[in-house]
């Protein structure tokens, strides 16, 4: 399996979610998605601005993003040898600004495995982890 600690540098892993410092802003990274997703023909099921929502209420926030996607071929399989992973499912980036800086952060493949009893080891699993690998060295790459 992918360990993200050393696959992508100055990634850290906490409560089963991976954490990765940003140096641009967290609208310059979440925009890049959409059209990484779609290069990889990965659908996108949603886009989350959590800024925007608590605006809209009259309440302010710091930047937060979520996008969510997936591949059914990829997540049933997932889904059959443990219904409860559907909570984790699609799979999803989080953008957000905090005191510490600019972050995307997101699930542990190996972690959602484990939590609901799937198999860790599984030809699911390690797509899922290929998956988020491509997707962040994307998104962090330099145009």
């Amino acid at each position: 399996m992918i360990r993200w600690d050393t696959a992508i540098t100055g990634s850290n892993m906490e409560k089963g979610l991976y954490h990765l410092h940003v140096r641009q802003t967290v609208e310059c990274r979440i925009d890049r998605l959409p059209t990484i997703l779609n290069n990889l023909e990965i659908p996108v099921f949603s886009t989350v601005d959590h800024k925007a929502n608590a605006v809209s209420i009259g309440l302010g926030m710091k930047v937060a993003w979520v996008v969510s996607f997936g591949n059914p071929a990829t997540g049933t399989p997932l889904m059959r040898q443990s219904p409860e992973t559907a909570v984790e499912l699609p799979l999803k980036i989080s953008a957000r600004k905090s005191i510490a800086g600019m972050f995307l952060s997101w699930s542990d493949p190996t972690w959602i495995a484990e939590r609901f009893d799937a198999d860790p080891d599984s030809e699911t699993i390690a797509k899922m982890c290929k998956i988020f690998e491509t997707i962040i060295r994307k998104m962090l790459e330099t145009y």
